[in-house]
C-alpha cells in the first residue's frame, strides 16, 4: 500500500503480473510521480506500458541461472538450460498451480542462438 493507495485504486489487482523488479520503480514513482530511472528492469506498477509478464531465474550463488521462469498472470513455465543450445519445458501450469500439458517442442533456429 502507498500512502492513501489512491493510484492503486484503478489497478487490477487480481490479474495483475507483479515482480519483486517492480518494487523500486514503483517506490520512486509514488514519491516523485514519476519514474526517474531507465536503469532498473522493472517498472512501476502504476505504468500503463509496464510488462504483463514476471521473469525470474533461480540462482545459485555467483553462478549463471540455470533455471527460470516466465508468468503471465495465466500460465506459468519453467525452464532449464541445458546447454548453450538447449533449453528444457520443465513444467507449464495454470494460474492456480494446475499441471498444464506441454505442448511438442522444436529447437530453437540457430539463428536465435548467435
Amino acid at each position: 500500500k502507498f500512502g492513501d493507495n489512491a493510484r492503486a485504486e484503478g489497478l487490477d489487482r487480481e490479474s495483475g503480473v507483479v515482480s519483486h523488479v517492480d518494487l523500486f520503480p514503483s517506490v520512486f514513482d509514488h514519491l516523485l510521480g514519476y519514474e526517474p530511472f531507465e536503469l532498473f528492469d522493472g517498472r512501476s506498477i502504476f505504468s500503463p506500458d509496464k510488462k504483463p509478464f514476471a521473469l525470474t531465474g533461480r540462482f545459485n550463488g555467483p553462478r549463471a541461472p540455470e533455471e527460470f521462469f516466465i508468468f503471465d498472470g495465466e500460465k506459468k513455465t519453467t525452464f532449464r538450460i541445458l546447454d548453450r543450445k538447449t533449453l528444457e519445458i520443465r513444467s507449464l501450469r495454470d494460474r492456480q498451480g494446475r499441471t498444464l500439458p506441454i505442448p511438442s517442442t522444436h529447437p530453437f533456429p540457430s539463428s536465435l542462438l548467435q
